[in-house]
């Protein structure tokens, strides 16, 4: 393990800049101790007939020696022991008190060195909604239970075929296992998970922790770390969430997606230039005016050789690298556009609502962009309404933000909708801290109608949102059964397939101009009639 021991001893040289002065101290004492010693040992030769001197010089050499020999010894004692700090600082976890990722990946590149790492797996093993955990039982109890984790982890290593663990961040954690089957590996992670979930030998609360797994088998000793563990990391993104507690495993399939990955990352912006991106947009229908009340600009991706692709291929990837900026500004400059041209034209102008991701609120700024924009086309900003998502409610530590952005929304002249409201873990503080223009009732309230407590959901929700003055509309309907209920509860817009699914700009200028409000009568029991 030379070339092990090297590595850290050259990482821990690097990373200490006092430790590198006190190397240097203990030479420039070094030469000026033998500085001292040549010149004592000239002087004693050049007055060796000179008892007395001789004595006094050997005096003055013993002093010398004592002196230096002290700073030596003080100066080499506060060396190594800084060494020995910047060691654990280095490769040791503040949290768990276990190895890190640098240690992590050393002891990886010691195996393919030893040419062994071809007989390893990599497990990825992330924590579900640890964020909740650190909310509910506190930041303290959250880092007792992320050591909690580990000790469990440690204690399913098989030490001598050299397995190890490391959190590497957060709630992450990576394990490197002397396995080669699948079966193996899923039921040794199954035992951990069940031990974890025990919380034996331990005074934290008991909850129920959910981990989502991902796996890949070391293929060849020449493998960099972080390719292996970006394969598990694909792994555990093709997993569904039904799917936690169960372990992904990277293969052709994954491999391929996460090629496709790639390409779509790296075409994004020749993508934007070519205009692959198109605006489709969903109509939203008031069931009293029996007329259409405006839509919801949707995205499209038309890729080259494969078509239109869908939503889930390429949103969350856009997320996750933060180009989801650009495009939603890119179909905003389109929705701009597009009302601005039919304005020249004379025609109907419908209110359009457009998304906006969480992202966005990260910059204290970022509405001048969409100031600018509409600006620039001269649109009606009563036209624009921004849509974003319950979760971005969830960052306490941006709530400030969030409430200043939406003032200078309303500021401009722009609205704000809440999106899918109820899909997650709603606050209906957020309403009351909030402004809100307009509430999304998500479309999962609207799939079970004939269960009594969903019903009742739904007339609360409408029965809130109506004393604070808040618009509603219903996502997601799509049968005769749920438009009756809305209506029935005196929710007036509607957006669902049952008057259209999404179209492009101009099939939804063709469908709006020649929107017929369907011939039958709804009653107020939960019944649609035919007209007679």
């Amino acid at each position: 393990m030379k070339s092990y021991r090297k590595q850290r001893k050259g990482y821990v040289d690097r990373l200490s800049r006092a430790r590198k002065k006190i190397k240097y101290y203990l030479w420039v004492l070094g030469i000026l101790a033998l500085g001292i010693i040549g010149y004592g040992l000239y002087g004693m030769l050049y007055m060796r007939k000179q008892e007395a001197c001789i004595g006094k010089m050997t005096g003055v050499l013993a002093i010398s020696f004592l002196v230096f020999g002290i700073l030596f010894f003080l100066l080499f004692k506060s060396y190594n022991e800084s060494g020995k700090r910047l060691e654990q600082l280095a490769f040791s976890d503040e949290i768990t008190g276990g190895i890190n990722k640098m240690e992590f990946a050393m002891r990886y590149q010691e195996l393919c060195r030893k040419q062994k790492a071809d007989q390893y797996a990599l497990v990825f093993m992330d924590s579900v909604d640890f964020k909740q955990i650190n909310e509910t039982l506190g930041k303290q109890n959250g880092d007792k239970m992320l050591r909690y984790f580990y000790t469990v982890i440690e204690k399913f290593l098989d030490k001598e075929e050299y397995e190890f663990a490391a959190r590497t961040e957060m709630d992450h954690f990576f394990l490197c296992l002397k396995e080669r089957e699948p079966q193996k590996l899923q039921k040794r992670m199954e035992k951990i998970i069940r031990e974890i979930n025990s919380f034996q030998y331990t005074d934290l609360p008991r909850y129920r922790v959910k981990f989502r797994l991902g796996a890949s088998f070391v293929k060849d000793n020449g493998t960099d770390i972080t390719v292996i563990q970006d394969q598990t990391r694909a792994a555990l993104k093709s997993q569904t969430a039904k799917e936690a507690g169960k372990c992904a495993f990277y293969n052709c399939e994954v491999a391929q997606k996460q090629q496709r990955e790639r390409e779509m990352n790296n075409r994004f912006v020749q993508a934007l230039a070519d205009e692959e991106f198109q605006v489709y947009l969903q109509p939203k229908v008031s069931l009293q005016q029996r007329k259409i009340k405006g839509a919801e600009a949707l995205v499209r991706w038309d890729y080259p050789g494969r078509g239109i692709l869908p939503l889930s291929e390429f949103i969350p990837l856009l997320e996750n690298s933060g180009k989801i900026q650009a495009l939603e500004k890119y179909i905003f400059e389109r929705v701009c556009r597009w009302l601005k041209q039919r304005e020249g034209e004379k025609k109907k102008l419908y209110p359009v609502s457009v998304n906006l991701s969480r992202s966005h609120f990260a910059r204290e700024d970022f509405m001048e962009d969409f100031i600018r924009i509409a600006d620039d086309y001269r649109v009606d900003k009563s036209l624009l309404k921004f849509e974003v998502t319950e979760t971005l409610f969830l960052e306490h530590a941006h709530l400030s933000r969030v409430e200043e952005g939406i003032r200078i929304m309303h500021e401009q002249g722009f609205l704000c909708s809440l999106d899918d409201f109820g899909s997650g873990y709603s606050s209906f503080t957020m309403l009351k801290d909030f402004d809100i223009d307009v509430l999304k009732l998500d479309r999962s309230f609207f799939l079970d109608l004939h269960s009594e407590k969903a019903r009742s959901i739904i007339a609360c929700i409408q029965e809130l949102a109506e004393s604070l003055h808040i618009k509603t509309v219903a996502e997601g309907i799509e049968t005769q059964e749920q438009l009756a209920y809305v209506n029935s509860m005196h929710c007036d817009v509607i957006q669902g397939f049952y008057f259209s699914r999404p179209l492009p700009l101009k099939e939804f200028e063709t469908w709006a101009d020649t929107f017929v409000f369907p011939d039958f009568e709804i009653n107020m029991c939960g019944g649609v009639n035919p007209c007679s």
